[in-house]
C-alpha cells in the first residue's frame, strides 16, 4: 500500500529577484509539446501587477512560439501557437487567482478542435475553441515561474507547487479526481512532474530536473495534501482511458 505522501513544502518566487526554474530544451525530454497537453499547478500569487507566468515554454511572437499559462493584470493568460501563428486567450469571468490564497489551475489542449479549457480547483472554468495548432520544438527554455525564449520574461511573485505537464488531454473527471492526489510518476500521458518538494527534481522517467535560478528558497505555506493517500498501489492510483 502507498503511504500519505504529504507535500511539505512550495517554491517561493519574487518577481522583483527574477527568480524561477528552467531547464533548456537541449537537456529537457518530452515537453516539446505539439499536440494534445494537460497543464497544471498550484498557484498563490502575492501581487498581480502586469504580466506573470506560472509555466510556459514559448517564443512571443516568433517561429514555434509554444505554450505558456500565467496571469495578465489579475487574470488568466493563455498563449499557445505554432510557425508565424500565435493565439493567446484571456477569459475575464468568474473568480480569478487572489492574493494570499491558493488555486490549483490546470488547462487542457485539444488539437482536433483547438480547444482550451481552464480548470479551477479540479471543476470547469472556461473554454474556448478554435485556436491554432500548436507546436513547440522552439529551442526555447521550458519555465516554472517565467516564460519566452530567454527566461525571466514576466516573472511569477509568489508560490508555486506541484507541477504537472501531460502530453495528453485530460478529462474533465481526470482532472477533478486527480488535482488533489499525488502521482507515482508513470501515469499515462505524464511527461514532467515537480512536487517542488523542497526538489527540482522531476518524479518521471525523463528526469526533467530543473535549475534554480536567482536562488528562491523552498516555503513550508502549502495547500496540496494527498487525499488519495494509501488508497491503491504503484500505477493503480490513477487510470486515464
Amino acid at each position: 500500500m502507498r503511504a500519505q505522501a504529504t507535500n511539505t513544502h512550495s517554491a517561493d518566487l519574487e518577481s522583483d529577484s527574477s527568480q524561477y526554474a528552467s531547464i533548456n530544451n537541449a537537456d529537457q525530454t518530452g515537453l516539446a509539446l505539439n499536440g494534445d497537453f494537460t497543464l497544471m499547478a498550484w498557484a498563490k500569487p502575492e501581487s498581480l501587477s502586469g504580466s506573470q507566468m506560472i509555466v510556459g515554454k514559448n517564443l512571443p511572437f516568433f517561429d514555434d512560439s509554444g505554450y505558456t499559462l500565467g496571469l495578465n493584470g489579475g487574470n488568466f493568460f493563455v498563449s499557445i501557437g505554432s510557425g508565424s501563428s500565435n493565439t493567446t486567450w484571456q477569459p475575464s469571468y468568474g473568480t480569478e487567482l487572489a492574493v494570499g490564497t491558493w488555486t490549483h489551475v490546470a488547462l487542457t489542449y485539444k488539437e482536433s478542435t483547438g480547444a482550451l479549457t481552464l480548470y479551477t480547483n479540479g471543476s470547469y472554468y472556461a473554454s474556448t475553441t478554435g485556436i491554432t495548432t500548436l507546436s513547440s520544438a522552439n529551442g526555447a527554455q521550458f519555465c516554472i515561474g517565467s516564460a519566452a525564449y530567454t527566461c525571466p520574461n514576466y516573472p511569477w511573485d509568489g508560490l508555486v507547487d506541484d507541477v504537472r505537464v501531460y502530453n495528453i488531454e485530460l478529462s474533465s473527471s481526470d482532472i477533478s479526481s486527480t488535482y488533489n492526489c499525488a502521482l507515482v510518476g508513470d501515469e499515462a500521458g505524464l511527461v514532467g512532474y515537480w512536487k517542488l518538494d523542497n526538489s527540482l527534481l522531476d518524479e518521471t522517467t525523463n528526469n526533467n530536473d530543473l535549475t534554480n535560478n536567482g536562488s528562491f528558497v523552498f516555503s513550508t505555506d502549502v495547500n496540496f495534501t494527498d487525499n488519495c493517500g494509501g488508497a491503491v498501489t504503484g500505477t493503480e492510483l490513477i487510470v486515464f482511458e
